[in-house]
């Protein structure tokens, strides 16, 4: 897979990372990030504006950097319903080379085990403007290990001193089964209905002398909605989605949450310079959050067409 603008639609399960887009920055680093050398170099700091409506992360470093030091990593228990040799798939949105006095970069993202080492290895290097990237893991989590990490650090591109990136929009993800990364739609959302747009949780009120104040406690957060409708889709692609709608909703087990990548960004429009205008995630982690099971009825009259019609709901978690 790569991401590819006007695609059809991907739904992963979400690898149970947090604040993979740094909306949460309450001290040195962002939340849930750590240092994973024990002696770092490079400085860290928030950078707006990201590549969506959040901040991104950026990180400097002085020097040549063939082996960086400066990475940030956040580890979590792996999750006991992963099966042994499960397969993933690793994303994010950066950009590798920030020009002025900063030297060009290669920025990298990996997935991780402690005792495995690399499970999956992302970058790009060289390019003034943001870049989605994404890829296979090219080994499997081996469940023998309790631990998943993901990382990001800055490197040299060409041996280039002083080198710089920004990373915003990691993700990690697994399918329904060992051997599948992400489930690709056999039908596309009918283009009239859908709907992505951003909601934040700000206050607004009239001060004493009728000012109108607005806070948010929070500290800025954005997150997500999109809406998918369906119409005369057939009963084997609707038998997925209730999967995944079963999933999110903790129907089988503890609820998962859904990475949809849905294809919506076309980060070459000329008119954009390499960012979507609209600051748009590439894809966002959510939960469905329909009620219902959102395909219940046959379209049309006939029960023997075998046809359904149907509207998913994603709201980023």
């Amino acid at each position: 897979m790569s991401y590819t603008f006007g695609a059809l639609p991907t739904l992963g399960f979400a690898l149970p990372f947090r604040n993979l887009s740094f909306g949460k920055w309450s001290g040195a680093l962002p939340d849930q990030f750590a240092y994973l050398a024990g002696t770092p170099t490079g400085t860290h700091s928030e950078y707006n504006p990201g590549f969506d409506l959040s901040r991104a992360c950026r990180i400097t470093d002085t020097g040549v950097i063939s082996s960086a030091s400066n990475t940030l990593v956040q580890y979590i228990d792996l999750p006991s319903y992963i099966p042994n040799g499960q397969v993933t798939h690793v994303g994010a949105a950066v950009l590798s080379d920030l020009g002025g006095s900063y030297g060009s970069g290669k920025a990298v993202v990996k997935l991780i085990q402690v005792t495995t080492g690399d499970l999956a290895s992302i970058y790009n290097e060289n390019v003034a403007s943001w870049a989605i990237i994404d890829g296979n893991s090219t080994a499997g989590i081996n469940t023998a290990n309790g631990d998943l990490g993901i990382k990001f650090e800055i490197r040299s591109y060409n041996s280039e001193a002083d080198p710089a990136g920004l990373f915003d929009c990691l993700m990690a993800q697994h399918g329904r089964t060992a051997a599948e990364r992400y489930y690709a739609f056999t039908h596309y959302p009918d283009l009239s209905g859908v709907e992505i747009t951003p909601f934040t949780f700000s206050v607004d009120k009239r001060g004493a002398g009728g000012d109108l104040l607005s806070y948010d406690q929070t500290g800025g957060a954005v997150k997500w909605r999109i809406k998918f409708p369906f119409f005369n889709v057939p009963s084997a692609f609707v038998e997925v989605l209730n999967e995944f709608w079963a999933y999110s909703r903790g129907l089988y087990g503890p609820a998962r949450p859904i990475v949809l990548t849905h294809n919506l960004v076309n980060v070459s429009a000329a008119h954009t310079t390499g960012q979507d205008f609209l600051h748009r995630p590439p894809w966002i982690i959510c939960k469905i959050v329909n009620d219902e099971l959102p395909f219940q009825t046959p379209a049309g009259q006939f029960l023997g067409a075998d046809m359904f019609d149907g509207t998913l709901i994603f709201e980023e978690v």
